[in-house]
């Protein structure tokens, strides 16, 4: 219902919070829209990295991730793609990447600490967790 006026907010801002009561499609539709916009691809200039969503639990990151896979028609692990600890499955085509907030910060750290060009996120999408 707000994919419109979601879309128009990230096009005109390098930053955009949403806030939304729970089951209101942060975590499954804003994938879905920046997916179907181009993000997440290398194919176009300006939107190439990934698309990664934080969950704090790994039964979240599972599931939310299925789900959006199945929604897309996608194949998990290879465009829509998963990690938590001791469990990974994302594709070198991946566009659209579930992990728990652990996961990303050991990312963020990695790739700052050795510099890997390229390789980047271009849509961050975080969820609450008990961090917060």
């Amino acid at each position: 219902m707000m994919e419109q006026e979601i879309m128009e907010a990230i096009y005109e801002n390098t930053v955009v919070i949403l806030c939304g009561e729970t089951g209101c499609g942060k975590t499954t539709q804003v994938p879905q829209f920046l997916y179907e916009a181009g993000f997440g691809t290398s194919n176009r200039a300006g939107r190439k990295g990934m698309i990664g969503i934080t969950q704090p639990r790994r039964v979240a990151v599972l599931a939310t991730s299925k789900r959006v896979s199945y929604e897309l028609g996608l194949k998990l692990g290879k465009e829509v793609g998963f990690q938590v600890r001791h469990d990974k499955e994302v594709g070198s085509k991946c566009s659209i990447k579930f992990m728990t907030d652990g996961i990303l910060l050991r990312e963020i750290q990695v790739l700052y600490m050795f510099a890997f060009p390229g390789y980047s996120y271009q849509s961050i999408l975080f969820n609450r967790s008990a961090l917060s």
